[in-house]
């Protein structure tokens, strides 16, 4: 019951993560029950790693470390396995817009790592977090540079965190309701993107109007029709599955799905990857 219990949280938390995400590509401006939920992101985060939550102290659990490891390929011709862990935060500063104020935040990611190992000494948990707080922690991968820094100076290791002062608890908002008729005319990104198998693809109208949505390869072949009719006033959402006007499947590539309504087109590029 306890197990099912988190299950049940984590859905609610990507839920409300992905309605939010989306809200900020918009630039739409977030609730005061949302930002009350974006509070209460330690505990549920506390509540979801702990197997020994106790009600009455948010903060006192038998297993708060961030840092693990694991062995996720094994060559018996050279005696070595491959190790993926992840570290310590790394602290990341980025500009969001806050109910029209634009901030500076602070926050935390995870600090990859890989590297072979000696089969005779896989790491554990608690030999990773000695590797990684002692005299010699393992380096980042390289790859890692095309991303950040890795040399440079990141924050020394707490070991103790205060309490999260904020007293709210996480609960899934209802988003408000959206207008049944959309006040411009509007062609979004599709999503995924890149994407494979299929992808979708949102366009608002905000009056009758014959539709044409179509999708075009980087020759300007005309290569899906996904819609072609006359259409009310309203949010429409469409699925393109990579295939071409004769059922084929198309090859991986860049591709604009282009949608006409009367006088107005819109043009979006899109990628597939096979």
């Amino acid at each position: 019951e306890g197990f099912q219990d988190k299950l049940d949280l984590f859905e609610t938390l990507l839920l409300f993560l992905r309605d939010v995400s989306i809200k900020e590509l918009e630039n739409t401006p977030l609730t005061e029950e949302e930002y009350a939920n974006i509070y209460c992101f330690g505990k549920v985060m506390q509540k979801l790693v702990s197997d020994n939550f106790n009600p009455e102290n948010h903060w006192n659990y038998n297993d708060d470390d961030m840092a693990v490891i694991a062995d996720v390929h094994t060559d018996s011709n050279s005696n070595q396995c491959l190790e993926e862990g992840v570290g310590y935060p790394l602290e990341i500063f980025v500009i969001v817009n806050e109910g029209g104020t634009i901030r500076i935040t602070q926050g935390a990611i995870f600090a990859y790592y890989e590297f072979l190992q000696p089969i005779a000494n896989r790491l554990t948990d608690e030999a990773w977090r000695e590797m990684l707080t002692g005299d010699s922690p393992p380096a980042m991968p390289e790859w890692a540079n095309s991303l950040m820094d890795v040399n440079s100076t990141q924050p020394s290791f707490i070991e103790y965190s205060p309490d999260n002062l904020y007293t709210g608890e996480f609960s899934m908002t209802e988003p408000s309701p959206k207008p049944t008729t959309p006040v411009a005319f509007r062609l979004r990104q599709n999503y995924p993107n890149p994407f494979n198998p299929e992808t979708t693809i949102r366009f608002d109208l905000p009056e009758n109007s014959y539709v044409r949505l179509e999708i075009y390869n980087l020759l300007g072949q005309r290569v899906a029709t996904l819609a072609d009719s006359r259409q009310t006033a309203g949010r429409y959402t469409l699925t393109w599955n990579g295939k071409d006007l004769k059922g084929n499947n198309v090859a991986s590539g860049i591709y604009f799905y282009k949608l006409t309504a009367g006088d107005l087109v819109h043009v979006k590029k899109m990628v597939l990857t096979r």
